[in-house]
């Protein structure tokens, strides 16, 4: 019998629930795109789930990462998302990673206003980048900016000139309105009213280090936090935090994207925790609770702002929750009860072998043999024409699969 543990998000199998070596993402793709806005080519890596983008009608939130020529914070804010995905803690999202060029960076992060082309750049994600990731890549109206210093200020402005298309931003190292411009302020205050009254919620995360520790904006930041604290007509669909850490100006990035993720998809999270209290309701010890699912993961869709649905992690959880009932809630039923979960699993993600293997074990100890087969020979297809796997890993899958048939 495959064995899982589930302890908390964190589960253990005698084989890989994801199976590759690189987590849930497949290796940055190095992209160009013509821009009319900026009238220039653009560079960017492009960083996409390792997923079937068909499977399940799922939509994928975007976070973009400002800064992408700063090696060792974009590699950092990279491996923050990865460590939080692979854990569960956040869905699968696409990820944009755009160099800001020492030619263009005061330009694209200055507004038109005085004499830069922030708007033009704004444009270019929402308009030309945004057509690319919606029409191939099934991007979600969740829309994240994140960037440190110079473009963490551009992050704040762009949140505030087109919340109809961004809906957080995180700056790290950022500032009270580029320390204290009155145009971005009176922007601000425009969005605040704008904003206000909408069902669409706004997030809003900046940090600073210490000024002793080489951090100049640590002041400009604190008077951003007063600012937001002493305004008597916030909207109450924005939401803002602030961080400080005593480190230098280089190191806020990872602190603050991983609190702002954190809090972002908190509701990711608890659609998952609140079906595995409903697995554990003695009212459903027979059936699995399907309407109640969907209910729960229809409230999450509402406080994320897209459609959130269950996805592999999701279906891995709970069939593993009825699997390894210690408890005894289900009895003989337990089986039962978990390969309904992978049939749904498979229908929703007709491309995962790896719960066609799962349902092949339960259906050979429930006899049906027949069905365990035809579970098997469909694993084997698909670890076949998987692009993903090396030769190595289809061996090992193969040599896996052909243990489960029973011997006569």
């Amino acid at each position: 019998m495959r064995t899982v543990l589930f302890l908390g998000l964190l589960f253990t199998s005698c084989f890989r629930v994801w199976a590759h070596a690189d987590g849930s993402y497949l290796p940055a793709q190095k992209k160009q795109l013509d821009s009319k806005k900026l009238g220039t080519r653009v560079d960017f890596e492009l960083i996409l789930p390792d997923t079937n983008f068909t499977a399940n009608g799922q939509t994928f939130p975007v976070i973009y990462l400002l800064d992408a020529q700063n090696t060792v914070n974009y590699t950092y804010n990279l491996s923050t998302i990865q460590y939080l995905t692979d854990l569960g803690e956040i869905p699968q999202c696409l990820v944009v990673g755009i160099p800001f060029d020492p030619a263009v960076r005061n330009s694209w992060t200055n507004p038109d206003q005085t004499g830069g082309r922030a708007t033009d750049f704004i444009n270019f994600l929402s308009i030309e980048l945004d057509s690319v990731l919606t029409g191939l890549y099934h991007a979600a109206p969740l829309k994240i900016l994140v960037g440190h210093s110079r473009t963490a200020i551009l992050a704040s402005y762009a949140l505030s000139v087109n919340p109809a298309y961004f809906s957080a931003a995180v700056c790290s190292s950022s500032a009270y309105f580029d320390f204290g411009d009155t145009l971005q302020k009176m922007q601000f205050e425009k969005f605040l009213t704008t904003i206000n009254g909408q069902v669409k919620k706004y997030h809003y995360y900046f940090s600073a280090g210490s000024e002793q520790y080489g951090d100049l904006h640590e002041a400009s930041v604190k008077e951003m936090e007063q600012y937001l604290n002493a305004h008597s007509n916030l909207p109450d669909n924005f939401y803002w935090s602030v961080l400080y850490e005593n480190g230098g100006h280089n190191s806020t990035p990872g602190f603050t994207l991983n609190h702002a993720l954190l809090d972002l998809f908190s509701p990711y999270r608890l659609a998952l925790q609140s079906c595995f209290e409903l697995v554990k309701d003695s009212a459903f010890s027979t059936h699995v609770p399907v309407d109640l699912f969907q209910s729960v993961y229809q409230n999450a869709s509402v406080e994320m702002g897209y459609t959130v649905k269950p996805d592999l992690l999701f279906y891995n959880s709970i069939a593993s929750a009825y699997a390894n009932d210690y408890q005894g809630y289900f009895g003989a039923e337990k089986n039962t009860l978990c390969l309904a979960v992978l049939m749904q699993a498979v229908a929703d993600f007709p491309d995962s072998y790896e719960f066609y293997a799962w349902m092949a074990e339960l259906q050979f100890e429930q006899n049906q043999v027949a069905a365990g087969e035809k579970s098997i020979a469909e694993a084997k297809r698909l670890i076949k024409q998987s692009a993903s796997l090396s030769k190595a890993e289809k061996k090992e899958w193969n040599k896996y699969l052909d243990t489960l048939a029973p011997t006569n």
